[in-house]
């Protein structure tokens, strides 16, 4: 025999699990929002830090060393600041997996590393690390995916400027060590005489 449960007792049943299973999910998700944010800040700070700064400095003194030369160059390996490169390399594989993955606070992520993160990329990942193709796709992957994301997230004027400037940055560095390179016709118009000096 069949029971006649009234519809009210039945609303009632099924807004009280609701409630409950919100009750019990709404501290996780703050738990997790604030855990993302805590290490986010945290990667902050490391990247802000003196000893990567350090490195940072390092990558760029072997990219305008060698402005022509992918990373996968015997050159590139054997010269002293090549631990600089892989290290900033590094840094960012691991921010594009978190970003990917959803592990990280992505308003802070965009805020303190897109502009960077954008120089980096078209300065000098564009030309010398992406070239090298699928043989070293666990790093490229997630560089490439941190890339899209940006392009998807940032207003087209701002993203355009960051490109501006890195590109104003290598083509700098360029002319430097190949003057008669097509591609060291004039640059500067394009970032209105504004063109980076050290790397960001």
């Amino acid at each position: 025999m069949a029971l006649d449960i009234p519809d009210t007792v039945l609303s009632g049943a099924v807004g009280s699990i609701i409630g409950a299973v919100a009750g019990a999910l709404i501290p996780l998700w703050i738990s997790i929002r604030r855990e993302k944010r805590t290490f986010t800040l945290a990667l902050i700070a490391q990247f802000d830090s003196h000893p990567m700064y350090a490195i940072r400095s390092g990558a760029w003194a072997i990219i305008r060393k060698y402005p022509h030369v992918s990373f996968d160059a015997d050159k590139i390996h054997a010269a002293p600041e090549c631990n600089n490169l892989w290290a900033l390399v590094g840094f960012y594989k691991v921010l594009g997996i978190l970003v990917k993955e959803n592990r990280a606070d992505k308003h802070l992520v965009l805020e303190a590393f897109g502009q960077t993160f954008i120089w980096w990329y078209y300065a000098s990942f564009e030309h010398d690390l992406l070239p090298v193709g699928s043989r070293w796709s666990d790093l490229i992957e997630p560089i490439k995916y941190l890339h899209d994301w940006l392009h998807n997230r940032v207003e087209k004027p701002r993203f355009d400027g960051w490109i501006q400037e890195a590109r104003a940055a290598r083509q700098k560095h360029l002319c430097k060590s190949e003057p008669s390179e097509a591609k060291c016709s004039s640059a500067s118009d394009e970032t209105h005489g504004q063109t980076a000096t050290k790397s960001p």
